[in-house]
């Protein structure tokens, strides 16, 4: 539960800062609750199953690059997302690759940083 609620922060904050990623209907802040709800559990799921199988396919282009690779694989997850989302008609838009490249990395960020300040609280 923990990642989910700190998942739905950094994607709204994300679609706070990135013009690129919108909410596609923002009309209560029931729906946007439940829009960022089910963009952030499909990106959950997305990499919890399928990011792993790519990483292992592009293992030898994550070894050129020294990981850096990593930064385009998170890119793609966060687009099919962002797809599956916009596919239940309760979704969040991620108009190019290049917003979705900052989007995965500033939610990323948030979500690492609400789950830390919210697991050590239950310490």
């Amino acid at each position: 539960m923990i990642k989910l609620i700190s998942t739905m922060a950094g994607v709204w904050v994300t679609t706070l800062l990135i013009s690129g990623i919108r909410l596609t209907d923002d009309s209560t802040w029931q729906i946007t609750l439940l829009t960022l709800a089910v963009f952030s559990l499909a990106l959950i799921v997305v990499n919890k199953l399928v990011r792993p199988v790519l990483k292992l396919l592009s293992l030898p282009l994550l070894v050129l690059t020294l990981g850096l690779f990593s930064f385009i694989l998170n890119a793609l997850m966060f687009m099919l997302a962002g797809w599956i989302s916009v596919q239940t008609h309760t979704g969040i838009m991620v108009d190019s690759f290049w917003a979705a490249l900052l989007g995965a990395l500033i939610t990323s960020v948030i979500a690492s940083l609400i789950s830390n300040l919210l697991d050590s609280k239950e310490d």
